[in-house]
Formats: C-alpha cells, structure tokens, sequence
C-alpha cells in the first residue's frame, strides 16, 4: 500500500473506489472503517448506517438471522457451545498446551469475524462469512472429538448431546419445508435420538456407541451437507455469490434477493424483517426484496413497486430524466418513461452483449485506446470479456469515483481516444448522498446531449469518433 500511496500519480492509474486518488483513503474509509461505520464515501448504498441501514439490521443475531442464516450459520450453535466447553476444559492447561492454543486460536477467530460481521454498519454481503468456516469447522471438530474421548465424564456427555441437540433444531428452522421434505423431520428426530443416546453411551457395547455416533454426525451435518449439494448442483451467475439450491438462493448473484438477503427459513414478505432483507433506499409493496443490480420487475430506490417486489438500486433499462433504473424495464420517475437510453446489466451485474453489439465494439478497436466507454467497472467488464477490446470503466466500481472528469474525457474524445460510449444501467443509478462524484453522470448526460443515440440489441450506443 506505501508502494502505491508513494507512487507518483501521473505514472500509475487512478486508485479505484477513493475520491482523492488514495489507496490509504481505502484503509482508513471505503474498505476498511467504512465497513464498520457505514460511511463510506463513493458507496452506492448511500453511506446508510446505524441499527438498520442500507446494508440489512446490525446486531449479535445477525448472522442467525434472515439475511445471512442459511449462509452461516447451520454449525454456529455447536461451534460456540463447544468453544465454551473448550475453554473451560482448558483453563488450568499450561500455556503451551496444544489444545488450549488451539481453542484460543480457533475461538479468537471465530469472535472477532463473527462480530465484525455481526455489528459492521457499511457494506456487507451474506457471502463475506464464507470466512467463518475455518473456525467453526475446527471448533466442531476438535471440540466434537475431544468430547467424544472423554465421554466417561457426564459433563462430556452432556456438553456433546447439547451440541448435536442445537445443531438439529437449528437445521430443521433453517430447512424450507418445502425442499427436500423428508430432510427437515428426519433431521430433527435422528438428531434428538442421537443427543438422548450419547447421554448412556458410555455404557453401551462398542457396535452400539458407533451406530450413536454415527447417527449423530448425520444428523449434524445433514442439513448443511444438502444445503451445499443443493448449492452446487445451481448454476449462479452475477457479482454477489449465494448459497442454496434452485429457487432458495439468496442474494442479488443473478437477482435472488436483497443484498445478502434471504427469503427464509422465514418465508413471506417483507422488508428486513424475516421474510426478506431490503435493499439499499428499497421499499416493498407484495413480495420478494430487490437487490442492486438484481433481474426482474423491481422498482429503484425512493420509488414503490407496482408488481411483486421493490428493489434498491436496480438493472437494466433507464426511466427518463429524473427515473430510476429497474431490473426488466424503464420505470416512471418524473420525466416518464424512456428517455435515455440504456442497455442490459447493472451496477452488480455484468452485460452479455449479442454478437452484433460486441461486434461493433470490436470493429476498429486497434484505432482507439478505448473500444468503449460506459459507466461502472461491472459494465465495462461485460463488454470487454465478450469483445476482447479495452473498455473504460468510468467513475471505477460504483461510477463515483471522480475519474475522468468530464474535462478528462472531453479531451478523450478530442484526441479521438474512445470509439463508442454505452449507455449504462449505471449512469442513472449513481447517488452522490454518500459524497461520492457525479462525474459520471455529468459525462453520460453530455454524451447524450452531444452524439447521436443508435440502438442494437436494447443497448445504446454513442459513435463518439463522429465528431
């Protein structure tokens, strides 16, 4: 980062996501304290913090909750019931005892990312406590094993019984009854079975206590077990990954949800509370919650839908001036429908352009030092992958980054630099509330006024070479 930071701007490129060309202002707001606080400059929710702010409620149940339930927390209630259980088995052992230096390890790990997560007010994506896994796996394993060893002791005995009775209540509220339907019961009966068992299995022959232990594992790990098969037998698509099997993903990967959001095990509607977590500035009239960058019928932010779901700042198609973007269509803000226009993607969600429009991109690309132009780096990434040529990503990541200023890119486009400009989901979609540029919309808008529009495909093209 001192490499970068040191590094003399005129010979390096502009350091994304930070409006004053700083990779320290990264460290110090966007991505890193702005995570905690909920004030990061540039963001697209807006800088929302507090209890409950753009990115979903804050609190110790968070990660039990409907936004990051099913992606973290099926082992959570054993791995922390362990770590106690740990920790007290330990507490006269000799510093350097390997088993005390493991719980503290594993524990440490597990407490400060699980409230970081819990408690972080900024940007948060259900998909960030793929981090938690490490220590709840090694939690439950050391934990469940050491138990198991000394299972002649009741307070051993006990301790693993409570575990595996929490695990299977926890899976049987996290299974959807209507997946897999013998899943849910079968979880919950063998788990209890198991916990009731292990409770004598000191006293049962060795054939016994192994059909007990291993009706215990199956228990414990049968939920979380499907819900990854499941997960991995579902093709997924977009920028924000989610767990599940077809029709329970969550999360706005391809439209399935708010950001981080899930729509169980709390089945319904709703905003934030169970049943569906909200987008940034997202209001919901009768159904699902959309997403940034999520597919299919929502309306943006500060606007009610009208069909089965709301959504934050969307995809796809512009409303006119004073609209908002809307995953399918334009949406009717003040300036009424259409206006100018736009093309397929979003801000989290990258384009798969036809071959007519990659092919356009493509033409002549060796004569410009950008094939394209279009707002947000998500765009620009679609674009580029499908044509092979370079496409700038103006305003960076959220299109709020102050890079080019329109002055910059004027002169581009004098100096013949930039063949095509794409309008984009994203130049009508950007928020100055968090204190980020509208540098990017300001370029889009003269683009606009400045060249002529033509249409391939639904996407709008801007011949800037025709000057």
């Amino acid at each position: 980062m001192l490499v970068v930071e040191l590094w003399p701007a005129a010979d390096r490129p502009w350091i994304g996501g930070s409006q004053g060309d700083s990779v320290l202002e990264l460290v110090f707001g966007y991505n890193g304290f702005g995570r905690l606080t909920g004030d990061e400059v540039g963001s697209v929710g807006g800088g929302a913090g507090g209890r409950a702010g753009g990115w979903g409620e804050t609190g110790l149940l968070r990660l039990f909750g409907s936004e990051m339930g099913r992606e973290a927390s099926w082992l959570l209630p054993a791995a922390l019931v362990l770590l106690g259980v740990l920790l007290w088995w330990t507490r006269r052992a000799p510093r350097t005892d390997p088993l005390r230096a493991a719980t503290v390890l594993w524990g440490g790990w597990l407490l400060v990312t699980g409230l970081t997560f819990s408690l972080m007010a900024g940007i948060v994506h259900s998909y960030y406590t793929v981090a938690l896994a490490p220590a709840v796996a090694a939690l439950v394993g050391i934990g469940g094993a050491t138990l198991w060893r000394d299972r002649a002791s009741a307070a051993a005995r006990w301790w693993l019984a409570a575990a595996v009775a929490a695990t299977a209540v926890w899976a049987y509220a996290l299974l959807p009854a209507a997946w897999l339907g013998w899943l849910r019961p079968a979880v919950l009966v063998v788990g209890l079975g198991a916990a009731l068992a292990l409770l004598g299995v000191h006293r049962m022959p060795r054939v016994l206590a192994t059909g007990v232990l291993t009706a215990a594992l199956l228990a414990g790990a049968g939920g979380t077990t499907a819900w990854a098969l499941g997960t991995a037998a579902t093709p997924h698509t977009g920028a924000i990954p989610s767990s599940g099997p077809e029709g329970y993903a969550s999360g706005p990967g391809g439209g399935r949800g708010g950001p981080g959001g899930m729509r169980g095990p709390w089945a319904g509607s709703g905003s934030g509370a169970p049943g569906g977590a909200s987008g940034p500035a997202g209001t919901v009239t009768g159904g699902a919650v959309g997403a940034p960058g999520a597919a299919g019928g929502g309306a943006a932010a500060g606007s009610a839908g009208t069909g089965g779901s709301a959504g934050a700042p969307g995809a796809a198609t512009a409303g006119g001036p004073g609209g908002r973007w809307a995953g399918g269509g334009p949406t009717r803000g003040p300036g009424g429908a259409g206006g100018r226009g736009g093309g397929p993607g979003g801000i989290l969600n990258a384009p798969t352009p036809s071959s007519q429009v990659t092919g356009l991109i493509a033409a002549d690309a060796d004569d410009f030092t950008w094939a394209a132009a279009t707002v947000s780096s998500m765009q620009a990434a679609g674009y580029q992958l499908a044509s092979g040529a370079p496409v700038l990503a103006v305003g960076g990541f959220n299109g709020t980054d102050p890079y080019p200023t329109l002055a910059q890119f004027r002169q581009m486009v004098a100096q013949h630099r930039i063949h095509w400009f794409i309008g984009s989901a994203g130049s009508d979609m950007i928020s100055t509330a968090s204190g980020g540029s509208d540098d990017a919309r300001l370029i889009a808008e003269w683009v606009a006024a400045t060249f002529p529009a033509r249409t391939v495909d639904g996407v709008t093209l801007h011949d800037l070479s025709a000057s």
